[in-house]
């Protein structure tokens, strides 16, 4: 048996990540919400110097963000510190808009505790700019 694809759609319209290819023409987006968790695992310091590799940054926060990932608006989205239903309902989404996701190790496990996505080609990047 074939898989019985569904696809994420916004108004009618099929979405589909951007086809941005390098973290310097990359529009990002990442949030946190205190300084304590700013500074956890010394997350904060790579995402700001992830920041700088990358055309735009922006901090529109939370699912929001990743859901402009899917729809190719933002190329990459972070959340450093989430909980499994904060993510569980954009995981078919970015999958079916063709991106990717993992937490902030590369693992794709929801249950890590962190999540990024991406349009699937800067995936690769941004995880090795966080490690």
């Amino acid at each position: 048996m074939g898989r019985a694809w569904a696809w994420a759609f916004r108004d009618g319209e099929r979405l589909s990540v951007s086809s941005v290819a390098s973290l310097h023409d990359a529009q990002l987006s990442f949030a946190w919400d205190t300084a304590d968790r700013f500074h956890a695992d010394g997350v904060g310091p790579k995402l700001i110097a992830l920041s700088h590799q990358c055309w735009r940054t922006r901090g529109i926060g939370d699912f929001w963000q990743h859901l402009l990932v899917a729809e190719g608006a933002f190329d990459v989205a972070i959340d450093p510190i989430v909980s499994l239903w904060d993510i569980a309902a954009l995981v078919p989404i970015i999958e079916e808009a063709g991106g990717r996701w993992s937490g902030l190790e590369g693992r794709a496990d929801v249950g890590e505790g962190s999540f990024v996505c991406t349009n699937g080609l800067l995936h690769d990047a941004v995880i090795a700019s966080l490690a």
